[in-house]
């Protein structure tokens, strides 16, 4: 068996594919780094949780044994010494649920130096967080799912965290999720001044952002389609935003007010800017001939717009078509000759 094999001098150990291990086996008590993916057939080695710094688990059952980890132990508690980072991976089975409830263990874990937390498949009770206990300000914690936020952030005992990532690539998985409804459920628990990183993947989520409060947004980026009204709400509601990327920008309307770009009506009448801080901003849109003269109108209005713009990436046609726009304005809007322009094709702006 490989774990038999583990000599002394281990201190790293990768592999993606699930191992079968022999019962009884132990991960080596030098391990520092450990990233594995864990096999339904097989429990795997204890795991000495004392010298682990990085821990990343993959496929884990919901009713994972935790007290497989043990090494600095006291009565009812696991204690990760050094742990930094934990990324933990559950894998939902419909017959792992009831037996998450017979086989609870009441052990509780403590990490006194973590710093990043990633947590994902949790649409469920989560075995991990309900007892884990956080003894310092965790930096950053990344959870994939509406419904894995709504849950995770609810049950972190921490005193305080930097960031947020939530990643939604799942929501449209799990029965009657409503992944806004979860996520403004799950950000109520955010205190203090977090920032958040949203990330929304799934195509099926529809984004009411008019119903999505959240101020302390600091970074979101769109894979599913986004109107053109949804990306006048997204410049105007955040005042902490800083990046945006729009990975499916669907040019399907023109505001009125941005129709007034190309006759020049903004350099004689100040355009007042919107109430963010946006500096880096990604829009993706179809190629086609009139999808691009609409979007270049859209563009140079949010250009205006946004006085503290950095970086803007867009497809090489629209920045063509904006640029002679642009050059008009630049002697009025001080702010446009410091923005970069970029090559979206080549850029794939994420958080």
């Amino acid at each position: 068996a490989l774990a038999a094999n583990y000599t002394p001098q281990i201190h790293r150990l990768q592999f993606h594919h699930a191992l079968t291990f022999d019962a009884h086996q132990q991960f080596s008590k030098t391990l520092t780094h450990l990233d594995i993916a864990l096999s339904l057939s097989s429990s795997p080695p204890r795991i000495y949780a004392e010298p682990l710094r990085y821990l990343r688990l993959q496929d884990v059952p919901l009713n994972f044994d935790w007290t497989l980890c043990f090494g600095s132990t006291s009565d009812g508690h696991v204690d990760f010494d050094h742990l930094e980072t934990l990324d933990v991976g559950f894998l939902f089975e419909p017959s792992s649920v009831a037996a998450t409830e017979k086989n609870r263990d009441t052990c509780e874990l403590r990490f006194f130096r973590l710093r990043q937390l990633s947590v994902s498949g949790c649409l469920e009770r989560c075995s991990l967080l309900e007892r884990a206990r956080f003894l310092l300000p965790l930096r950053a914690v990344s959870i994939r799912g509406a419904a894995s936020a709504m849950r995770v952030l609810s049950q972190i005992a921490a005193p305080k965290i930097k960031c947020i990532k939530l990643d939604v690539d799942t929501a449209g998985n799990a029965p009657g999720a409503q992944p806004i409804a979860d996520l403004n459920r799950a950000l109520k628990a955010v205190r203090g001044e977090s920032s958040i990183d949203l990330c929304v993947r799934q195509h099926s989520v529809h984004l009411d952002l008019h119903m999505f409060e959240c101020p302390n947004l600091t970074r979101i980026a769109i894979t599913a389609p986004t109107s053109s009204m949804q990306l006048m709400v997204l410049i105007g509601k955040y005042p902490r935003l800083e990046h945006l990327a729009l990975h499916n920008l669907v040019v399907d309307h023109v505001p009125a007010q941005a129709s007034m770009v190309r006759s020049g009506r903004y350099i004689s009448e100040y355009l007042e800017p919107a109430d963010t801080c946006i500096k880096h901003l990604y829009l993706k849109h179809s190629m086609a001939y009139g999808t691009v003269k609409k979007a270049s109108v859209l563009v140079s209005f949010v250009m205006l717009l946004l006085p503290s713009l950095e970086t803007l990436a867009t497809i090489v046609d629209t920045i063509q078509e904006i640029s002679g726009v642009l050059c008009d304005y630049k002697p009025f809007y001080p702010h446009l000759q410091n923005i970069e322009l970029r090559n979206a094709n080549a850029h794939y702006f994420k958080p």
